[in-house]
C-alpha cells in the first residue's frame, strides 16, 4: 500500500514510508482495542488490567506523540525546499525536481552569473562550455557549466544563471537539481 501511495523513489524513503505506516496502524489499532475492551467488559479482574493499561498509554503516548511531531517538523522544514524547475537550453525544455540549498553560493567569477547544479543528460557541444573555477569545503576544482536560455523555478523566472553540469548523484531524494542560495529571498 505505501509504495503504491507514494511511490518507489529509493530504499530508504520507501523503508521510512512503510515504518510510518505501520507504526500509525499499530498505534490507532492499539488505542481502539483497548477503548473498545474498557467498555465492553464488567469483570473486577479486567479493569485492574485496564487501569495498568491506561498507566502505559498515558507513560508511552506523549513520546509517541513527541517523535511524529519532530519527525513532522523536519518533513515541513525539508519538504519546503523542494520546487519544481524548468530549465530551456537550445529550445529544448527540461523539468526537473529541485533543491533550494543554502550551501550552494556558486558563482561565475567572470560575469558574476549564479550557478545551479544539475544532474542531467543534456546534448551540448564543446564549444558552449564554459569552465568555472569552484571552491567548497574539501575541495577546490573547475565545473563544466552552459548558458541557457531560460530558468522557471515554481513558474517564476530567473536570469543570469549557468548550469553547472554534475556527475555525482545527489544525495537528496528524489532531485536532480541543487539551486542557488540567492532565490531564497524570491521563492
Amino acid at each position: 500500500m505505501s509504495i503504491i501511495t507514494f511511490s518507489y523513489k529509493d530504499l530508504k524513503y520507501t523503508i521510512s514510508n512503510i515504518s510510518y505506516f505501520y507504526l500509525v496502524s499499530i498505534i490507532l489499532g492499539g488505542s481502539i482495542y483497548l477503548l473498545n475492551d474498557s467498555f465492553i467488559s464488567n469483570n473486577s479482574l479486567i479493569i485492574k488490567n485496564n487501569l495498568f493499561n491506561y498507566l502505559i498509554l498515558i507513560i508511552i503516548s506523549p513520546l509517541i506523540i513527541y517523535i511524529y511531531l519532530k519527525q513532522i517538523r523536519k518533513l515541513k522544514d525539508n519538504y519546503s525546499n523542494y520546487h519544481k524547475v524548468d530549465i530551456l537550453y537550445k529550445n529544448k525544455l527540461y523539468h526537473l525536481n529541485g533543491y533550494l540549498d543554502t550551501g550552494n553560493n556558486l558563482i561565475d567569477p567572470y560575469k558574476k552569473r549564479k550557478i545551479i547544479l544539475v544532474k542531467l543528460n543534456i546534448k551540448y557541444d564543446d564549444t558552449s562550455i564554459i569552465y568555472t573555477p569552484y571552491e567548497s569545503l574539501n575541495n577546490i576544482g573547475v565545473i563544466k557549466c552552459l548558458k541557457i536560455d531560460k530558468l522557471f523555478v515554481d513558474k517564476k523566472e530567473f536570469n543570469n544563471y549557468l548550469i553547472g553540469l554534475s556527475n555525482d548523484k545527489f544525495r537528496i531524494e528524489g532531485i536532480n537539481c541543487i539551486l542557488h542560495n540567492s532565490m531564497k529571498g524570491e521563492l
